[in-house]
Formats: C-alpha cells, structure tokens, sequence
C-alpha cells in the first residue's frame, strides 16, 4: 500500500535508520533514532567519539 500511495519513494525495510544522502537521514522509532544519533557523532566527530557517548548515555547498540 505505501508503494501504491509513494511510488517515487523508496521504502527500505530492516535496517534500523537510512541516510539518504549526506543530508537526509530517517530513523523509525526511539532506539533507532539512538542509532541513527550516534552514526552521525561518528560521522562528524570519529567512531571513539560515538563510542564514548553510548558508553556515558549506557546505550549497547542492537
């Protein structure tokens, strides 16, 4: 039904957020969007970076 009512979008399943392009991400719900927070601490600031923010907010990736 989503295709039907978006055939220009592209719907990507299991995976936990997308980043369309160097500006666009999408995450589905809370942990996803935790995921997709720290990709970008990763992206901007080194994977250590990203690392040490989910070690102090206690986060363990799925």
């Amino acid at each position: 039904m989503f295709h039907q009512t978006f055939p220009d979008v592209q719907l990507v399943r299991e995976v936990r957020y997308v980043q369309a392009d160097p500006h666009t991400y999408t995450a589905g719900g809370l942990t996803s969007g935790i995921d997709l927070a720290l990709h970008i601490v990763a992206q901007r600031f080194g994977e250590q970076q990203a690392r040490r923010t989910a070690d102090f907010l206690e986060y363990q990736k799925r």
